[in-house]
C-alpha cells in the first residue's frame, strides 16, 4: 500500500483521487496522519477527506479539502485551502484548541484578503459520500468547551 502523510497532500493529489481515508490503527510510518486513496464504497466508512471547492465573498475560487462529516460543523469539517503559489501551501480555517495568532490572521489576510468571508464550500460526491455545501464565516477553534468563530480582527 502507498501510504501518504495527509499534511503533504497537494491539489494535484486530489485531481487523481478525490477522497482519501485515514488508516487508523494500520501500520505506517506516518502514524495517525497516514491516508490512503478511497478506492471503493467499503472504505468510505472510515474517516475521509474529500476534494472541495471554495469561493470567497468577492468571487475568488480556491481548491482544497475537508473532512467529510454529515453534521457540517466546521470543527468536524476542518476545511483546508490550497495556496500553491505562496510560502504557505495549505491553510486551514480550523485551529483545534488554539486561538489563531496574529501571525495566522496576517497570513490569512495576505492569502485571502480581508473581505473574503463568508466563504462557500462544496465537496465532491465520492461513492456514498454525498456532496456537502455550506458557508464558513471566519476562523474556528475550541475555547472553554465551545466552538468560537471569528473573521479577521478589527
Amino acid at each position: 500500500m502507498q501510504y501518504r502523510d495527509v499534511t503533504t497532500l497537494t491539489a494535484e493529489d486530489f485531481e487523481g483521487v478525490p477522497a482519501w481515508h485515514f488508516c487508523g490503527d494500520d501500520e505506517s510510518e506516518f502514524g495517525e496522519l497516514a491516508v490512503l486513496p478511497v478506492r471503493s464504497v467499503a472504505e468510505t466508512g472510515r474517516m475521509c477527506i474529500v476534494k472541495a471547492s471554495f469561493q470567497d465573498a468577492i468571487g475568488n475560487s480556491y481548491s482544497g479539502f475537508l473532512t467529510w462529516d454529515s453534521t457540517r460543523l466546521p470543527s468536524r469539517l476542518q476545511p483546508t485551502i490550497f495556496f500553491p503559489v505562496s510560502d504557505l501551501p495549505v491553510f486551514t480555517l480550523y485551529f483545534g484548541s488554539f486561538e489563531p495568532s496574529d501571525l495566522d490572521f496576517r497570513q490569512a489576510s495576505s492569502l485571502l484578503g480581508p473581505t473574503s468571508f463568508p466563504i462557500r464550500y462544496r465537496s465532491e460526491a465520492v461513492y456514498d459520500l454525498y456532496s456537502l455545501e455550506g458557508e464558513l464565516h471566519g476562523f474556528y477553534w475550541f475555547q472553554n468547551g465551545e466552538v468560537v468563530c471569528k473573521p479577521f480582527p478589527d
